[in-house]
């Protein structure tokens, strides 16, 4: 039986049509039951914007600024509330709000944070 006939399924009627993802069909192959299925289409997303330099150069600035300090990720952990190590390893790219964050446990600027970075390096 099809989950959703305990939701809002409702009867097929003749010639009535069922839209999977790829196309509007005249039976349900989706889920093969009684119950005409309505699909709603999702827009494409489009690819999100990333710089994977840039990305590993901050990575790199965190773990420089943590291990400088002699700090655990669990230290940076406790004490902020970021996942420090999804980050390290490359998982999830910090926010510039989760770069401040981490810059007021360590009671330094953003300016101080991205100095050292020289990125991009003008022409």
């Amino acid at each position: 039986m099809c989950h959703c006939t305990q939701r809002r399924g409702r009867r097929k009627k003749e010639g009535a049509l069922c839209r999977n993802k790829a196309s509007i069909i005249n039976i349900c192959t989706v889920y093969k039951c009684e119950y005409v299925h309505f699909f709603v289409p999702v827009k494409e997303r489009k690819p999100k914007r990333t710089d994977a330099t840039l990305n590993d150069l901050i990575i790199r600035r965190i773990k420089e600024i943590r291990k400088s300090n002699g700090h655990s990720q669990e230290y940076v952990f406790e004490n902020t509330g970021l996942d420090i190590a999804h980050i390290e390893i490359g998982r999830v790219i910090p926010s510039i709000v989760s770069i401040s964050i981490f810059c007021k446990c360590y009671n330094i600027t953003l300016d101080e944070f991205f100095a050292p970075l020289n990125y991009p390096p003008k022409e």
